[in-house]
């Protein structure tokens, strides 16, 4: 991500990291699709301004989207809010909020009810934490991971109708006004 001007307005510009990236990884067009459409339901969304989708321009596609200042917990709590009693019921608070705003999109109304493959989510889930678990198990955890797998399996929740996900919903991909902690921006919808 980076802070560019436009026309004197601060914009940011977001493009993959360098090097070699998965397959599907860093999608930009599917995140400037997102980006593009879901402001108009959720004003904590940055809205996507442009998309470059020629590789030769920078050496990746990348898009250009609305700025937003505010602060961003990473690892550690900010000195200044590390002491409040208060920051963790709040934060939880907002991320609940957040997330069920997001999951309450009506994803027709805002031309994105096409979006992803919402069939057979769950059970793609399970096999993919099944093949990802197994293979960072410790030893002597077979059975554990054949159970747990086999359960999950078995007690799939029915599809019903599908809403929106974030796949990487977390507090450092929230920029969030530092005297209400409210979310200004929900980032990183790229995966």
């Amino acid at each position: 991500n980076y802070l560019i001007h436009l026309g004197g307005r601060p914009a940011v510009l977001r493009r993959p990291p360098m090097g070699e990236l998965p397959a599907g990884a860093y999608d930009m067009a599917r995140e400037f699709r997102i980006l593009s459409r879901l402001p108009d339901a959720l004003p904590f969304i940055a809205r996507g301004l442009h998309l470059c989708d020629d590789p030769g321009i920078i050496g990746q596609r990348f898009q250009i989207i609305e700025y937003r200042p505010g602060l961003v917990i990473r690892e550690h709590m900010p000195p200044a809010l590390a002491h409040r009693p208060d920051i963790g019921r709040r934060l939880s608070a907002m991320l609940l909020e957040t997330i069920a705003a997001i999951h309450a999109v009506d994803t027709r109304a805002v031309g994105l009810d096409d979006l992803g493959r919402p069939q057979g989510f769950l059970a793609r889930g399970v096999e993919g934490w099944r093949k990802r678990g197994l293979a960072a198990k410790e030893d002597g955890t077979d059975a554990l991971h054949r159970d747990v797998g086999t359960w999950l399996e078995r007690n799939l929740v029915p599809d019903e109708k599908p809403g929106l996900l974030h796949n990487d919903f977390t507090l450092n991909n929230i920029i969030l006004d530092p005297d209400s902690f409210a979310p200004r921006a929900a980032m990183d919808w790229d995966q």
